[in-house]
C-alpha cells in the first residue's frame, strides 16, 4: 500500500545517504509521518477479516499474557530481597 511504500522509499532514502542526517526537525517531521501512515493502514484494513483472525488468536494472546504475569510475579517472589537490597524501597515501589 501507499503508506508502506512512503515508509520503505524513506528508510532507503536516509539510509544511502539521499536523505539529510536525523536532526530534531527530520526527527519531528518522521513521527508525523508514522502517526499519519498507522491510520491510513487501517483504513485500508478489512474488520471482518481481522475479527475472524483474531478471534483465533486470542487464546494464545491469553496464554502469553498469563505467563508473562506469572512470571513477573515468580520473579518478584523470588529475587524480592535483592530488588530491595538494589533499588531501595522508594525504587521497589516504581518498579
Amino acid at each position: 500500500s501507499a503508506p508502506i511504500c512512503a515508509m520503505l522509499c524513506t528508510f532507503v532514502g536516509s539510509s544511502s545517504g539521499l536523505l539529510p542526517p536525523a536532526g530534531n526537525h527530520v526527527i519531528g517531521v518522521q513521527s508525523m509521518a508514522v502517526k499519519l501512515a498507522t491510520p491510513l493502514l487501517l483504513f485500508n484494513a478489512d474488520m471482518r477479516r481481522v475479527a475472524s483472525g483474531g478471534s483465533r488468536l486470542l487464546p494464545a494472546f491469553g496464554l502469553a499474557l498469563l505467563g508473562s504475569v506469572s512470571g513477573a510475579a515468580v520473579g518478584v517472589a523470588a529475587l524480592h530481597a535483592h530488588l530491595f537490597a538494589a533499588l531501595g524501597d522508594d525504587g521497589l515501589k516504581a518498579a
